[in-house]
């Protein structure tokens, strides 16, 4: 079975008994962002790519699409 990021972290957060509040203090982050790991938004990754690709910042261009993928994920 695949799972996405969000996925992955409330898996291993549940698997250490801790909750989204645990996380946040450990992590010295606000709730809300622990909340919105892996949430996805395709816009606001569109726009990041397209940063990206306009500043010249990687070798190849990146599809607005790329990132949504399980691919890269262990089986």
């Amino acid at each position: 079975m695949k799972f996405n990021i969000g996925e992955q972290i409330a898996y291993y957060r549940k698997l250490n008994a801790m909750t989204q509040e645990d996380l946040s203090q450990r992590l010295n982050i606000s709730t809300q962002a622990v909340s919105k790991w892996g949430e996805f938004d395709p816009d606001r990754w569109a726009a990041f790519y397209n940063w990206l690709n306009e500043k010249n910042l990687l070798e190849a261009k990146i599809d607005p699409d790329f990132g949504f993928t399980n691919k890269y994920l262990p089986e």
